[in-house]
């Protein structure tokens, strides 16, 4: 009878190993979409998948000072981490306000908002467009919320006002609306 149990029991736990290997490849075969929330399976990603809080889907933020807008943000997708201090986003639209009127919109392909000092960095496509029409293209930019200040290490090419120009290091003062390259600067002139 005891030699019966014995067997039993190694025959569960035979089982029990099994289904759990099964579970283990199933799991690791799935897509990152259709994984559990926060399941830790790129090692590099360990410590941003287990802060990982929440996945939203058509985002709308807005960020007042002063009773104020200063900006406004829509994403197809995002990634909340930890206390909302990290938030990456995708497909990304926001305006930027100076004096409560519209001044700047900004898309971009992939983007991180720092929940605490609300600044925000793009990448992919980045397109600014000023309120006078004014268009800027780069690859990667920074907003500096507390100075108000846009800033790409990148080339930038900035077209408007029958002027096309091309540089990196750029900066961009919102509140003086003043733009500089400092750095491989070529100006095109369409008409002399």
């Amino acid at each position: 009878m005891r030699m019966r149990k014995i067997q039993w029991i190694r025959t569960i736990l035979a089982l029990a190993v099994v289904l759990s290997a099964t579970s283990i490849v199933l799991f690791f075969n799935l897509s990152p979409s259709q994984r559990p929330l926060g399941a830790n399976l790129d090692l590099g990603l360990f410590k941003k998948e287990r802060d990982l809080q929440a996945r939203l889907t058509g985002i709308y933020m807005i960020e007042e000072d002063e009773g104020k807008r200063a900006w406004e943000l829509w994403a197809d997708n995002a990634q909340v981490y930890g206390k909302g201090d990290n938030i990456l986003l995708e497909k990304i639209k926001a305006f930027l306000y100076l004096d409560n009127a519209v001044k700047v919109q900004i898309r971009g392909q992939k983007g991180k908002i720092n929940g605490k000092t609300k600044d925000m960095e793009l990448t992919g496509q980045v397109i600014v467009v000023n309120n006078d029409g004014t268009s800027l293209l780069t690859d990667y930019l920074k907003w500096d919320a507390q100075k108000r200040e846009m800033h790409s290490p990148s080339s930038v090419t900035v077209k408007g006002g029958g002027m096309e120009i091309k540089g990196e290091d750029m900066v961009t003062y919102l509140d003086s609306q003043t733009l500089v390259l400092k750095r491989d600067v070529e100006a095109v002139l369409e008409q002399w």
